[in-house]
């Protein structure tokens, strides 16, 4: 699966707090609308998040999905969106 890197921060930040805000992402990483639909998509699609009102939830699929790859997500430098 190719990651932009909005697709890196969102699942660095879900790990970290399991359950944000849609807003959060469009406040702290400017996204746009259309980034956070499709990576929403995306990561709905394998299982890995789940939506539940406005709220984005990790799922434990989703939480062995960042384990097996941490390094794309936490080690790799990635240019900014």
């Amino acid at each position: 699966m190719r990651l932009f890197s909005e697709d890196i921060e969102f699942m660095r930040e879900l790990y970290i707090y399991n359950s944000v805000s849609m807003y959060f992402f469009h406040e702290k990483y400017m996204m746009s609308p259309a980034q956070l639909g499709r990576t929403i998509r995306k990561f709905t699609k394998i299982g890995c998040i789940r939506i539940s009102d406005s709220d984005i939830e990790l799922t434990e699929n989703g939480r062995r999905w960042i384990i097996a790859n941490r390094r794309e997500l936490f080690l790799k430098a990635k240019e900014k969106y």
